[in-house]
């Protein structure tokens, strides 16, 4: 089996898209969608990437990111938010 490298450059765009637990739609939830931006929101802060767009989907979502500078976090930021977003679900 092959596994798949991600390559990160300086200002280069990176598309980014991750589905919700067994297809769950966690987002339907208002106050989820409400949590997941605002983790978002400080998770851009922190890692300092340029967010060009994103769409939050009831069971996914899609960013355009631009890391600056290029470092490999995205797939621990994607884990973050997933994982940020079903912590509140199991709190409810």
């Amino acid at each position: 089996m092959s596994v798949s490298r991600r390559y990160f450059a300086p200002s280069q765009l990176q598309f980014i898209t991750s589905s919700v637990y067994r297809g769950l739609k966690l987002f339907d939830s208002y106050r989820l969608r409400l949590m997941f931006v605002e983790v978002l929101r400080e998770y851009r802060q922190e890692l300092g990437f340029l967010l060009i767009g994103w769409v939050l989907m009831p069971e996914h979502f899609h960013f355009l990111i631009r890391p600056e500078p290029a470092v490999p976090f995205l797939s621990s930021c994607r884990r973050r938010l997933v994982l940020s977003a079903g912590s509140g679900l199991i709190r409810k």
